[in-house]
């Protein structure tokens, strides 16, 4: 066995194949958004049976099909507000306190 590299200094996938991959995916995710939520539920039928797993995809397709929306987009500010109203964290809740205090 040569131990010399082809690709020294490189770690990880192999920098050739790495962008030809990149390519291949970006495709398969153009195909897959181009079907229906319809036909993207008989593709996941199809590759690994009737309900059989991606639970959560199939989930997020069938809410899509009924019509309810599946998780709306959250912009910064609502995300922002979303924070505001959890509980605070004991370090954070102490920290508060002594700005009160002070």
């Amino acid at each position: 066995m040569s131990r010399t590299r082809k690709f020294p200094g490189v770690k990880g996938p192999r920098p050739d194949k790495a962008v030809a991959r990149r390519e291949l995916e970006a495709e398969r995710l153009e195909w897959w958004r181009s079907l229906t939520p319809a036909k993207q539920l008989s593709e996941l039928d199809r590759r690994l049976g009737k309900g059989v797993g991606a639970q959560r995809q199939r989930a997020r397709l069938q809410s899509l099909l009924k019509g309810s929306k599946a998780r709306p987009v959250e912009t910064k500010e609502e995300a922002k507000k979303d924070t505001e109203r959890r509980p605070l964290k004991a370090k954070d809740r102490r920290k508060a306190e002594r700005k009160k205090k002070g």
